[in-house]
């Protein structure tokens, strides 16, 4: 059963993608991202019609007492407006505001072109060992780099991946320097930076489609210590300059 905590850490990244959702929206989106256990879809006891992981997502906001909050996970929560609606925010400590009308529009629009239901088979299937623990380097990396900007912002960065599964296109959701969001999708190597790598379908549309998109290409990763070197290349740099070859296929039974 997925508990209220857990559910705020998977609307984090929902709300990023689509810049704000009413509460009536997060309840029809949140399972494209967060896989319901048989005890989410039981029968709720006290809310005839609904199941127990709906009337949580409820929760969140019949349980707030301010009419606007902000969530430590990343989100702002205005009971203002009818029904409630969660917004993302950028910036940090007492500059942190509800990002702009015209960027809920641009997410928004980008989101509609782009959205995919998460492939939970494939999400389940079991992960390369090096491929986790590059990426979980560099989820600590990155809650190190935000703790020195804001200590409290560090529940900000969320290792999507792991906790919420492989249909979003990046593994970890942190934070610029600005405060801004900031999408990372790791590739890692025991060997050179310039070894190959691969990206999915799902994750080139994202780079393609999005902004504040970086691969961290983790190089000369030592296993046993958990290390490596790290190369940043931004969505720009890669589709300029390297080579994006097509070498996969799925395959179907005819």
């Amino acid at each position: 059963m997925h508990s209220e905590g857990d559910i705020r850490r998977a609307i984090r990244p929902l709300i990023e993608r689509y810049g704000k959702l009413t509460i009536s929206e997060v309840k029809d989106k949140l399972n494209d991202v967060l896989e319901f256990d048989d005890e989410d879809l039981e029968p709720s006891p006290t809310r005839p019609g609904e199941t127990k992981i709906i009337q949580r997502i409820g929760n969140i906001v019949s349980h707030q007492a301010e009419s606007e909050r902000l969530y430590p996970e990343g989100f702002i929560v205005n009971k203002n407006e009818v029904p409630a609606v969660f917004i993302a925010v950028h910036g940090f400590g007492n500059n942190l505001v509800p990002i702009t009308k015209k960027e809920i529009l641009i997410r928004n629009k980008k989101a509609q072109n782009t959205n995919q239901k998460a492939d939970w088979g494939k999400i389940n299937e079991e992960r390369s060992d090096i491929g986790t623990k590059g990426e979980e380097f560099i989820f600590q990396y990155e809650r190190d780099n935000v703790a020195m900007l804001d200590p409290a912002a560090v529940s900000r960065v969320i290792w999507v991946s792991r906790d919420l599964g492989d249909s979003y296109g990046y593994d970890i959701l942190s934070l610029d320097s600005q405060g801004n969001v900031k999408f990372i999708e790791v590739k890692t190597t025991t060997g050179k930076d310039t070894q190959p790598f691969y990206l999915t379908k799902n994750e080139k549309e994202f780079l393609e489609n999005n902004d504040n998109v970086v691969i961290y290409r983790v190089y000369d990763f030592d296993r046993e210590r958990g290390y490596g070197k790290i190369l940043e290349i931004t969505s720009t740099q890669l589709l300029s300059n390297y080579l994006l070859d097509p070498v996969t296929f799925k395959v179907t039974h005819k």
